[in-house]
């Protein structure tokens, strides 16, 4: 894949007005931010705000504001079709974006890139411009089902960034009191907006990520279960085994004998 183009938050007054009839000469991403209207198999669709259309080379683009301004997210590159039908992507088809921030984080992730110094942007750039297919492809695979949009709560962001560092580091020495005061909430609301975001409970979390990062010590070193216990997050290496024993049905070293290659 190669990225040719990239621009975001551009906006223009009500006169704005594309018209190619023969496209762009390559592959067209665009993210509507304002309300327009796209001419598509010689019909005229109005389309919402995050709405999101991916051109093929060569396809007509004719599009334009539709109140008074117009404000879009663009991007041209190249890429084989196999990809785009590898990540269930059409082309020439208008969909709805259930989640546009996290579309918009990797389009400015390749903007960013677009602009490093590193001697592998390119094969960076790449990368992000599979996941932003990959995306894409979840995204019209949502809008297709007929399921509504997930409202995303004002805390998702701070509840994600949360889950990220359990995982990240699962040895940190954490209370639901003190996350919840990361968000001003309390407590038992805390619990609520955690279990409603992500189907499980904070602690199931936390344990969840420590139990990986034991089976992980467990299998790729020969750190004593002691040892593993405390970079784990436990000040008890006894708990620690209680603990993974519920969870395997056997001890550590039953798992490490079982298990290690």
């Amino acid at each position: 894949m190669e990225l040719h183009a990239l621009g975001l938050n551009y906006s223009h007054d009500g006169s704005f007005d594309i018209r190619r009839p023969n496209g762009s000469g390559d592959n067209l991403l665009l993210i509507f931010k304002s309300s327009a209207v796209v001419r598509l198999h010689g019909r005229e669709y109005s389309v919402s705000p995050d709405s999101a259309i991916l051109y093929k080379k060569g396809t007509e683009q004719i599009y334009r504001a539709c109140k008074g301004f117009y404000i879009n997210h663009w991007l041209h590159f190249d890429c084989d079709d196999m990809l785009t039908r590898d990540y269930s992507l059409p082309y020439d088809t208008i969909f709805m974006l259930s989640d546009a921030e996290k579309t918009e984080d990797i389009l400015s992730t390749i903007s960013r890139l677009s602009l490093s110094e590193s001697g592998r942007r390119e094969d960076y750039i790449e990368l992000m411009l599979r996941m932003l297919l990959i995306r894409l492809g979840e995204e019209y695979s949502l809008s297709k089902s007929g399921q509504p949009p997930r409202k995303r709560s004002h805390y998702a962001d701070a509840l994600e960034r949360l889950r990220a560092d359990i995982y990240s580091s699962p040895s940190g020495s954490r209370n639901i009191a003190d996350m919840a005061k990361t968000l001003s909430v309390s407590p038992s609301h805390f619990q609520y907006l955690y279990t409603s975001r992500f189907g499980v409970s904070c602690y199931e979390d936390i344990l969840c990520a420590r139990m990986k990062n034991a089976e992980y010590y467990l299998l790729s070193t020969d750190m004593t279960v002691k040892n593993i216990a405390a970079v784990c997050g436990y000040e008890n290496d006894v708990h620690f085994m209680r603990q993974f024993k519920r969870k395997y049905n056997m001890t550590p070293s039953q798992f490490r004998f079982k298990n290690k290659k």
